[in-house]
């Protein structure tokens, strides 16, 4: 999932569990992050400090800045597979009532989804499914429009044809020869307007 300043999808922020608080604090400001993957010191992911859990946790239990970040951060990690669908994560992250979720294939940290972005990048997708929609029903409008142009066009010229049959024949023959030139000129006119 690509977040709002479109990182890439490798780019996951992580700390080391020995770190300090105010070093995680530092990392996620200096990466305009609102969360951290904890690793071990083996790389292994282990949990996951967010903005949160510095301001309500670490403040509220009285925590200084050196405390190391495994004292407040949200454990157990829980992750999602990368492959999976938008919808899927969206709703695995809702049924866990969590925000913010690594991602991971084969085991391995990949990426990170946190429903703000999901959010903004669903909320661009509709917005432009919406103008292709609007497109569409624009085109069909000025179809439909030129088609009931057309077949009212057709009609007039229809009747008109058939009252001439009534007029001398001279007075007729020019009558034809005009409206035939105005029938080519209004399927020029449909022509050019096609869509």
């Amino acid at each position: 999932m690509l977040t709002r300043k479109m990182k890439p999808l490798d780019h996951v922020v992580t700390v080391r569990q020995s770190a300090p608080l105010k070093a995680a604090a530092e990392l996620m400001k200096r990466e305009s992050v609102g969360s951290v993957v904890v690793e071990s010191d083996t790389g292994e992911p282990v949990g996951i400090l967010t903005d949160r859990d510095i301001a309500l946790r670490a403040v509220a239990w009285s925590h200084g800045p050196e405390t190391p970040v495994t004292e407040v951060m949200s454990q157990p990690l829980q992750t999602m597979d990368a492959d999976s669908g938008r919808s899927e994560i969206i709703s695995h992250m809702s049924t866990l009532g969590i925000r913010r979720m690594p991602l991971t294939r084969d085991g391995a940290l990949v990426g990170f989804a946190s429903l703000d972005d999901l959010a903004f990048n669903l909320s661009g997708e509709l917005q432009h499914l919406t103008q292709a929609i609007a497109i569409k029903l624009r085109r069909a409008q000025r179809s439909a429009q030129l088609d009931e142009i057309s077949s009212d066009a057709e009609e007039a010229l229809t009747e008109l044809r058939g009252r001439l049959r009534y007029a001398n024949w001279i007075t007729r023959q020019r009558f034809l020869d005009e409206l035939d030139e105005i029938r080519e000129q209004v399927a020029k006119a449909l022509r050019g307007r096609a869509i």
